[in-house]
């Protein structure tokens, strides 16, 4: 599991891990990856609703954290996959036994 830095008065991690905004519970990472993207401060402000001090933190913790974010993303995606995969072979095998039950 990836390793955060110590939480701020403007961060903290919910019940999954995923840092967000304390007072909000705006998960930081879309919010960095927009910034990234080339959002602008302005258009974070409005989209999401926050003050120009919460974006501050969220976007100073998004940056010194992007290696962990990164390991993070690749783990969640990583089990997206697996689970989607898991539920393919499930939906397979229940349709393999509706139609033998049609036969």
């Amino acid at each position: 599991m990836a390793e955060f830095t110590e939480t701020t008065r403007h961060i903290t991690h919910n019940q999954h891990g995923t840092p967000v905004l304390a007072e909000t519970h705006t998960n930081i990472i879309p919010l960095g990856i927009a910034h990234e993207m080339g959002t602008s401060e302005s258009d974070l402000l409005e989209q999401y609703g926050i003050s120009r001090a919460q974006l501050h933190a969220a976007l100073s913790y998004f940056y010194e954290n992007r290696e962990a974010i990164r390991a993070y993303q690749a783990e969640t995606e990583r089990l997206l996959d697996e689970h989607a995969v898991d539920g393919n072979k499930r939906l397979d095998e229940l349709r393999k036994r509706r139609q033998q039950t049609d036969e």
